[in-house]
């Protein structure tokens, strides 16, 4: 079993490489809200399904209105969209949400 300190490093390496990972696919300037946003969808959803992603591809097209609509279509659990079983979830809608609104640069409070 690690301890909370080892844990806490694990953490801190693998955002550190998602960071690096989404650095990688950015080809437009994002702020500093956009980016953390993909970088929290990127961890939680996978590197390769934001790289294949409408919302990756809005983005660097620099249509971020659009690309922040794209959060709240991750909302699938195990094959079931959380929008109808929403309490087998766990927060994933309250998740994608935050990250809309980190995106979007609105009241970004951390579910």
């Amino acid at each position: 079993m690690r301890t909370k300190p080892e844990c806490d490093q694990q953490l801190r390496e693998d955002l550190a490489k998602t960071a690096a990972s989404v650095n990688a696919l950015l080809r437009v300037r994002v702020t500093q809200g956009q980016f953390d946003a993909l970088v929290d969808f990127g961890y939680n959803a996978g590197i390769t399904n934001l790289a294949n992603s409408s919302l990756l591809r809005l983005t660097n097209a620099g249509n971020f209105v659009a690309a922040s609509n794209e959060f709240n279509r991750w909302v699938y659990a195990n094959g079931k969209d959380c929008r109808i079983r929403s309490n087998q979830c766990f927060g994933l809608i309250e998740r994608r949400q935050w990250e809309t609104n980190l995106f979007r640069g609105t009241n970004a409070s951390r579910p």
